[in-house]
């Protein structure tokens, strides 16, 4: 099966079906080199290797599959922007604790000033991308860092830019008025 990794290459990485067997769009764990990094199943396999030579996917993860429909939006912005499906991809699961193991999944119970952590548990409802508090919403966020930035920072730039243009514009249309302008046809 082709599986489309979060690793900077250029194609489908050819991996044999875990022992369960596993289904396109679903989340899996695969080796490449000595590293195990996040993939989806993509589509069938190219085939054109030595199947003793092909790797098995080392689990499948038990979040819900990529959707279709998600696959070729990606794939059209991908194509739009000139992003590498990787790239694409990597955007796309940026949830945290997507690759962890269920049992990596806890909650950590901690007060302000408390020198120790309360309480720790297992995910008391076995939710999908459990937290106990929501992501805070933030108007520019660039990064996964939430520290505010102000929108002028954004553009400033181009607001930079704007104001030479507009310096020279000022400064010929000065020029202009203590040198004159005359239309050469019309003679002296």
């Amino acid at each position: 099966m082709g599986v489309l990794t979060t690793q900077p290459l250029d194609r489908l990485l050819d991996y044999k079906a875990p022992e369960g067997g596993c289904w396109l769009g679903a989340f899996v764990e695969v080796p490449l080199g000595p590293r195990k990094v996040l993939g989806v199943v993509w589509g069938p396999g190219q085939g054109n290797f030595d199947p003793s030579k092909i790797r098995a996917v080392n689990r499948v993860l038990e979040d819900a599959p990529m959707r279709e429909e998600m696959s070729h939006f990606l794939g059209r912005v991908a194509d739009y922007t000139l992003t590498p499906m990787p790239a694409m991809l990597r955007l796309a699961t940026r949830a945290p604790g997507l690759g962890d193991a269920p049992s990596m999944r806890k909650v950590y119970w901690y007060a302000r000033g408390a020198e120790v952590i309360l309480d720790v548990k297992d995910d008391p409802l076995q939710l999908d991308n459990f937290y106990p508090c929501p992501k805070p919403v933030a108007a520019n966020v660039t990064s996964s860092n939430f520290m505010p930035r102000a929108d002028y920072v954004f553009a400033q730039d181009q607001f930079s830019e704007l104001d030479e243009i507009n310096t020279r514009i000022t400064w010929l249309t000065r020029a202009a008025r203590v040198a004159g302008v005359y239309d050469k046809a019309a003679g002296d």
